[in-house]
């Protein structure tokens, strides 16, 4: 193969592993947190993990090392990133307030002293 063709393969495979790297480490940082990880593309980032895994088979099928080596980064990384991004809905879902119960809860948030003059008084029977 000549030298000019391993070059480009070689900054190829670089470019393509920087690329999702970030985006990892992001969601590796803000994991459990819904709100945070709402702005990755659970679509986009899927199709890239099919698409590295399909180009992982094939550069393994023809032994192209510079095919291979990104996607031993990427794979994984998109991975993770799509498993946090799972994690942080289902926790999501677990601990928000239903909307019936937001009603409920808003007349008594603020300080404590005002919380408590807003609480229904009971009055206990003296016998």
């Amino acid at each position: 193969m000549p030298v000019t063709v391993t070059i480009v393969g070689a900054l190829a495979a670089i470019i393509s592993t920087v690329q999702f790297v970030p985006q990892t480490i992001q969601a590796w940082a803000k994991r459990g947190n819904f709100g945070a990880l709402a702005g990755i593309n659970v679509p986009t980032t899927f199709m890239v993990l099919v698409s590295s895994l399909m180009w992982t088979y094939y550069n393994v099928s023809i032994a192209n090392v510079w095919g291979i080596v990104p996607n031993i980064i990427v794979v994984p990384g998109t991975a993770l990133t799509l498993m946090l991004v799972a994690h942080a809905a289902r926790l999501d879902r677990r601990y928000r307030i239903p909307e019936v119960m937001q009603a409920s809860i808003a007349p008594y948030e603020g300080p404590m002293f005002e919380e408590t003059a807003r609480m229904p008084k009971i009055e206990a029977e003296v016998t």
